[in-house]
């Protein structure tokens, strides 16, 4: 049970590090650009699935900026101590 719960309460570190280094980033991007610099991955144009009775669009992606990693890097950081 503990190892189940360490690894949700990483999880949750981990996004919110990503979450609140992506907001200094964005905050400070106007000061240092370097840090809203990144990377997108995922499918950005939806996706549309019609199967007549039901249809639906399916579209994710996930941008990781310089600020982001910098946030997950300090909830691992804080997590291991």
């Amino acid at each position: 049970m503990n190892r189940r719960r360490g690894f949700w309460v990483l999880l949750f570190m981990l996004l919110f590090g990503a979450v609140a280094g992506s907001a200094v980033a964005q905050a400070l991007g106007q000061v240092l650009p370097l840090l809203t610099r990144g990377i997108i991955i995922g499918i950005p144009a939806p996706m549309a699935f019609d199967l007549d009775v039901l249809s639906f669009s399916l579209a994710m992606t996930i941008t990781i900026n310089l600020g982001g990693a910098l946030g997950i890097l300090a909830a691992l950081f804080l997590y291991r101590r």
